[in-house]
């Protein structure tokens, strides 16, 4: 039989190492979404101009988001793609204007190598690729860089360090409804895999379908109830657009399931 653990000794916390420094999986984190786009589902055009921009990108700092994921491009469905150029030129000004003012790190939302690249030299730490390492520029960019993607045993392949390397199951990315309930509801065998997951459903179509508000708008309270359960099945991060509201539903939640405040 293995070694028994002493009674009075703690395994280490799981981390999520990053460029600059790693996050603790000590509790669920909030990864706060700030789109520099005309035609993003939730928000499309509402933060295009750079200032408005980098004024929400220091409020989802102060709002106790853990992570700033920002993002050039749409990738809702139906959404036209734009040149690296155009993407760059959206967030080479965000980026300037947020890198050496927040604490927490900054995640960018790309699937394009040169823009991942340089946004790394604007201080980016981390790279969310929605297609998973599917440009092999962009695999060797990020093994290069030390940061994380979503398809862990190609990653690991190519020697990006396991800590570094974050799950998402992508909800609403070309999935039916059922798929969408399938992932959430199968989140702990995600998580067994042993890499932090990362959930984001807020606003996400699916919960109008279950009655959550038809409206964008009116979409927050199915958000935060996605979220929860997210976080019970074994999310680590969840990805959202509400980042205030979320940050309190998340401490709620995880002091009901460890039985103790989480101030």
């Amino acid at each position: 039989m293995p070694p028994t653990m002493p009674q009075n000794v703690s395994r280490s916390p799981r981390v999520w190492r990053h460029r600059s420094g790693e996050i603790v999986l000590d509790r669920t984190h909030v990864m706060g979404v700030l789109n520099v786009t005309p035609d993003s589902f939730s928000d499309g055009g509402r933060y295009l101009a750079p200032e408005a921009a980098i004024s929400r990108g220091l409020e989802i700092a102060e709002e106790g988001a853990s992570i700033l994921d920002v993002g050039g491009e749409s990738t809702r469905p139906g959404s036209a793609s734009v040149s690296a150029e155009e993407e760059w030129r959206r967030l080479d000004p965000v980026l300037r204007g947020v890198a050496r003012k927040i604490a927490i790190p900054i995640s960018i939302d790309t699937r394009k190598p040169d823009v991942a690249e340089k946004a790394l030299g604007r201080g980016a730490a981390i790279i969310n690729d929605v297609t998973g390492l599917s440009d092999p520029t962009m695999a060797r960019l990020v093994s290069k860089a030390r940061f994380l993607a979503d398809r862990a045993k190609e990653a690991m392949a190519i020697g990006i360090e396991r800590e570094a390397i974050a799950i998402d199951p992508g909800i609403g990315f070309g999935k039916t409804v059922d798929h969408n309930l399938d992932l959430l509801r199968n989140l702990d065998g995600i998580a067994a895999l042993g890499h932090p997951v990362v959930v984001g459903v807020s606003r996400k179509s699916f919960i109008a379908h279950l009655g959550g508000g038809e409206r964008m708008e009116d979409r927050l309270a199915g958000s935060l109830a996605a979220a929860t359960l997210a976080a019970a099945g074994g999310a680590d991060v969840i990805r959202a657009h509400d980042v205030t509201e979320t940050v309190r539903a998340m401490r709620v939640a995880d002091g009901v399931r460890r039985g103790r405040a989480n101030l």
